[in-house]
């Protein structure tokens, strides 16, 4: 890779004993990667058609990753391009971490903040699952392995892992081991918990955590019924679950300080919810594709729901941010997406004034 300028950093960090780092290291600011946008303290990422892009809050400015002046950003040699390309991507110390598919392996590599100097770090041989985590010199992440039947092709059984590779030492370890049929879904860290569903046929769904010092996992909730969707955020974790064999569903909010629930919502039908559950403002909306509306809902700490916007599903968008009084959302079209941004008072009062964000 040629040498860029780069505008600002990732870091994605949670607080693990693990890899050789002393505690002195650990004081990162948190950030995260879910629903394609990753998230940092002062912006987000994006991953567009053909190379990274980057918001920044307090300027409202939308921009490529590169600040080579003149750049075209439309060949390898732009590190925007060149990192639209990776699976996993992150800022560890003063080097930039990825993960390229080469078509049979899965490589980590690092590189300078300039993009000189690109090294391979080392190999795993399966893929990486959203959302991933990084951590000083560890990146963290699940993945599952599927095993088939040779003669007939069909799948048997599959195993799914919770995996830290360090890149100092070079080498993957298992943190949550795989058990046959047994799915794992990663939702993000607070603290020193790892949070994570564990999704089995028999036993449903168990809200788990892993301690990241101790190796300590204790479970939050057992055998619940079918989840539609969560979401964390901070010491809050919001989700959706079945109560009975009906369409009745309840959404909950799991404290992780305390592990005291709430319950926040309780509703009848098929509708998909979907949540945004901010210091700034809790939100949560149920879609419907079929019948083609979008309902949005907000929270207040009193304990109201009120319904403050209800439009149709289409044009179709993912919330990726609340912030600055500004709330920053991805809209999905028939051929291409494009982020769009909206004062919080204005998306409440139902307006549709979006301002689309242009590089």
């Amino acid at each position: 890779m040629r040498k860029k300028g780069i505008l600002l950093f990732l870091c994605f960090s949670i607080f693990i004993s693990g890899c050789g780092k002393k505690e002195d290291d650990l004081n990162q600011k948190n950030s995260y990667q879910k629903a394609g946008c990753i998230y940092i303290e002062d912006g987000l990422l994006y991953h567009g058609e053909d190379r990274v892009e980057y918001y920044e809050y307090e300027t409202g400015t939308y921009m490529p990753l590169c600040a080579e002046a003149n750049c075209l950003h439309n060949t390898n040699e732009c590190m925007a391009v060149y990192l639209n390309g990776a699976t996993v991507l992150g800022k560890v110390g003063e080097q930039w971490y990825y993960l390229m598919n080469d078509g049979w392996n899965y490589n980590f590599y690092s590189a300078d903040l300039n993009g000189q100097n690109e090294k391979k770090i080392g190999t795993i041989t399966h893929s990486v699952e959203d959302p991933y985590l990084f951590y000083e010199d560890s990146c963290i992440y699940s993945s599952t392995d599927f095993v088939y039947d040779e003669e007939t092709n069909d799948m048997k059984y599959y195993i799914s892992t919770i995996y830290r590779y360090c890149f100092d030492e070079k080498r993957e370890e298992v943190l949550v081991p795989g058990i046959i049929n047994v799915g794992y879904d990663l939702y993000g860290e607070y603290k020193d918990q790892l949070l994570y569903i564990e999704k089995t046929l028999e036993n449903g769904y168990v809200v788990k955590s892993l301690n990241l010092k101790t190796g300590e996992t204790k479970s939050f909730l057992e055998n619940v019924k079918e989840f539609r969707a969560g979401d964390l955020n901070g010491r809050f974790f919001v989700y959706m679950a079945r109560i009975n064999e009906n369409t009745d569903y309840k959404i909950m909010e799991l404290d992780l300080e305390t592990g005291n629930e709430k319950e926040i919502w309780t509703y009848t039908g098929e509708d998909f919810p979907l949540f945004s559950w901010e210091s700034e403002m809790k939100i949560f909306s149920f879609i419907n594709s079929t019948e083609n509306y979008r309902k949005t809902y907000l929270y207040t700490e009193d304990g109201n729901c009120e319904l403050i916007r209800e439009e149709e599903y289409k044009p179709y968008y993912n919330i990726f941010d609340i912030e600055n009084g500004q709330i920053i959302v991805q809209f999905l079209l028939e051929k291409s997406s494009k982020l769009g941004k909206m004062g919080v008072n204005d998306f409440v009062a139902g307006k549709d004034d979006w301002v689309f964000l242009e590089d």
